[in-house]
Order: C-alpha cells, then sequence, then structure tokens
C-alpha cells in the first residue's frame, strides 16, 4: 500500500505544474491554489504513510487516524484528478480504501494492548476484528490469498512494464501496475488474518512431502524393475519418520 501511494506522490510531485495547469482549466483555480491542494495532498499521504510504518508513531496515535487521512486523501486526489469511468482506476482507489481500513483493524493486536492497558476488552472494534479473524480463518485465507497475491505482483511487474513506456500506454501500464499493487496488498492482509494459517501451510508441506516421497519411491521401483535388478534396501515410505 505504501509503494502504490509513494509512486503516486511522486508522480503528482513530478507532474505538479501541468496537474495545476489542468486544475486551473477544469476547475477554476488559480495556480497557485492548484499547487496549493498538491502539495496538501502529497504531504498527508507521506506523512500517514510515516505514521503508518513507524511503531513509536502508531503506537501513540493509534492507525485509524492515519488510515482514514489516507484512505480521505486517496479519494481526494481522485475526485480531482480521476476519472470515474476508468474500472482500473476505480478498482485502485477502492483496494487501497479497503486496505487502509484493514491496516486501521488490524495494525496491532487491540485486545492484548487494551489488557496491558487494564482498559475494557470488549467493543464495537473487537466484536468487527473477531468476527473477520473468524471468518478468515474458516475460508483459509492465509494458505490461498498470500500465493495468490504474489502471483498478482508477479503478473503486474512481467506484464506493465509502464517505466519502459511513453505516451499513452506508459498511463495504461501505470493504472493497471498501481491497481494490481493494490489488490495484492489487500489479499496479503486478508491473508494475514488467519488465525490457524501456519497450521494450514504445516499440513499442506506434510501432505507435498508424502506425495512427493512415494513419487520418488514409485520411479525407483519402476527402474529396477525395468533394468532387471532388486534393490538391497526397500523403500519405507510413511514409516521412515519413525
Amino acid at each position: 500500500m505504501v509503494a502504490c501511494i509513494s509512486e503516486s506522490a511522486f508522480q503528482m510531485v513530478k507532474h505538479s505544474f501541468s496537474r495545476a495547469v489542468h486544475l486551473n482549466l477544469a476547475m477554476g483555480f488559480s495556480k497557485g491554489f492548484a499547487l496549493l491542494i498538491i502539495t496538501l495532498i502529497v504531504l498527508m499521504q507521506v506523512a500517514s504513510s510515516v505514521a503508518l510504518l513507524v511503531p513509536t508513531i502508531y503506537h501513540t496515535t493509534g492507525s485509524i487516524a492515519p488510515s482514514v487521512a489516507l484512505a480521505a486523501m486517496i479519494w481526494m486526489e481522485a475526485a480531482v484528478f480521476g476519472d470515474a469511468m476508468d474500472k482500473v482506476f476505480v478498482v485502485r482507489c477502492a483496494a487501497l480504501t479497503a486496505t487502509a481500513t484493514m491496516t486501521a483493524l488490524f495494525r496491532f493486536d487491540r485486545q492484548a494492548r487494551n489488557s496491558a492497558q487494564q482498559l475494557p476488552t470488549s467493543g464495537t472494534l473487537l466484536n468487527v476484528e473477531a468476527y473477520v479473524r473468524k471468518a478468515c480463518t474458516a475460508a483459509r485465507t492465509g494458505l490461498i490469498f498470500p500465493p495468490l497475491a504474489i502471483g498478482t505482483m508477479t503478473w503486474v511487474l512481467y506484464a506493465n512494464p509502464f517505466w519502459r513506456s511513453h505516451g499513452i500506454i506508459y498511463e495504461w501500464y501505470r493504472g493497471r501496475f498501481q491497481a494490481g499493487f493494490a489488490l495484492a496488498s489487500l489479499l496479503f492482509l486478508i491473508g494475514g488474518q488467519d488465525t490457524r494459517a501456519a497450521v494450514w501451510t504445516m499440513e499442506l508441506s506434510l501432505k507435498v512431502g508424502d506425495r512427493i516421497e512415494q513419487f520418488v519411491d514409485w520411479l525407483l521401483r519402476r527402474k529396477d524393475r525395468l533394468l532387471g535388478q532388486v534393490s538391497p534396501h526397500r523403500p519405507l515410505g510413511r514409516k521412515k519418520s519413525l
């Protein structure tokens, strides 16, 4: 999420004067006031991103205020410079907003923090967290979503090299790149709410290991039959762990 926001802020600073001209023509703002709006959006995005990344800050301010500010700046940028008819752009904004919302809820264990500070552990936010984690655990998102997010990021990097493009192709690739990375960040966060992700991963790795071991044993037995050889060692299969 921060990577998407940082790249967007860089582009806004890089093309700030041309965007100020756009605001001047589209909305009638003076170029100075348009530059002030652009500066405000960039500073708020950078400050919110830093606040969510630095533990000293988000443990002091909490994660809700920076996340709300970040989501507000995303939609302010969309209202000023975006295109509501562009589906890729809308996906990007929606995914980043959902990611900021989940970051506000799950940046740290609120129940453990309340217990440490001897605060009441009941409340709407805790109920929402418990419901979301229960749903994610039931759906095994920790097993499915992280590989899906990695695949999405790989596709985005391979299929949308906007840094090597120019003109309208540059804008097309960059829009899909931003949307793909925003969606991947959301998938990672949803997968992280699975409280039994480590158990699912361990069970899957054991099953895959057993299948590979059985396949290797089958290959060795077939090799012995084809060559007319009798191996002095018999494959033990699942009992080998004993």
